[in-house]
């Protein structure tokens, strides 16, 4: 796919959002299974089952939030 080229303008306009986007979570840890997850002398097996319970942080948003 070829894109056409950007100006240094667009690329101004654009880099905040795609600067975001970058960063947004796309889930979370609640904080008991933080704690579970950063303590070294926790069972690697449990760490990594606390880490895979994260939970989708939009999940609390409306239904039909995209329309607004």
């Amino acid at each position: 796919m070829n894109l056409p080229p950007v100006s240094p303008r667009q690329h101004l306009a654009l880099s905040p959002l795609l600067f975001w986007l970058a960063r947004v979570p796309s889930h979370v840890l609640a904080e008991e299974d933080y704690a579970i997850a950063m303590d070294p002398a926790r069972p690697q097996d449990e760490r990594r089952l606390a880490f895979e319970r994260r939970s989708v942080w939009l999940r609390w948003l409306p239904t039909g939030y995209q329309t607004q």
